[in-house]
């Protein structure tokens, strides 16, 4: 029997999170938009938001420099998407 299971880029996951997180779709539509199960949406979503709680604690300077803890956490370069955040 063939292995059906699928392996996500960590870009798709992050995309597929990122899409989770603004809220302006439901799991079910994400689902279907990207072919993957709302579980797994909801875990994707629950990984990212909580590595940018760790990402922004204090006990990030205990695990290195914030440059390279970004480096770590957000290396998505010619992954082709974008991050815009509110201004202030």
């Amino acid at each position: 029997m063939e292995n059906l299971r699928r392996k996500h880029t960590p870009a798709f996951k992050a995309k597929v999170a990122l899409e989770a997180v603004k809220e302006q779709k439901t799991r079910a539509e994400l689902a279907i938009e990207y072919q993957v199960h709302p579980g797994q949406i909801r875990n994707w979503k629950t990984a990212a938001t909580k590595g940018l709680i760790d990402f922004f604690s204090d006990n990030r300077r205990s695990k290195g420099s914030p440059k390279g803890l970004w480096n770590q956490s957000f290396s998505l370069k010619g992954s082709g998407f974008c991050v815009n955040l509110p201004r202030r």
